[in-house]
């Protein structure tokens, strides 16, 4: 009788064990400014599960014990990719550096005909 409640305690153990998640969370800002960037994507490279920063910059992923790999991006900054073994709670915060973009001037050589004209809402239906 003892033999089988043995068997299942082991087994609860063993499961709880590698059941076990633990939080990486942070701040994402530029890194000159120190101010936060909202909405950039922190993602884990091996599962692509990711998340967004929220209003103030602030990110919090939550993973079972393994080497974790997350790269950390937003629009105009350079990626960043950070490697480490998760064992605990983590706080990484990160600071994104350095535009990619250039310059983009946009010009228009046509006139929009629909900004010229007075009429609006207007439709001509052609009738025989």
């Amino acid at each position: 009788m003892k033999q089988p409640v043995l068997i299942v305690c082991c087994v609860l153990i063993a499961i709880a064990a590698t059941a076990q998640r633990f939080s990486i969370s942070g701040f994402v800002k530029d890194s000159l400014s120190g101010e936060s960037l909202i909405g950039a994507n922190i993602v884990r490279l091996k599962s692509s599960a990711g998340i967004a920063s929220n209003a103030h910059g602030f990110y919090s992923l939550s993973f079972p014990t393994d080497t974790i790999t997350l790269a950390v991006s937003y629009t105009g900054y350079r990626r960043c990719v950070v490697s480490f073994k998760l064992k605990r709670d983590t706080v990484i915060n990160f600071t994104l550096s350095g535009s990619m973009l250039d310059e983009v001037v946009v010009n228009s050589s046509q006139a929009d005909e629909i900004l010229e004209s007075t009429r609006m809402s207007t439709i001509s239906l052609p009738i025989d």
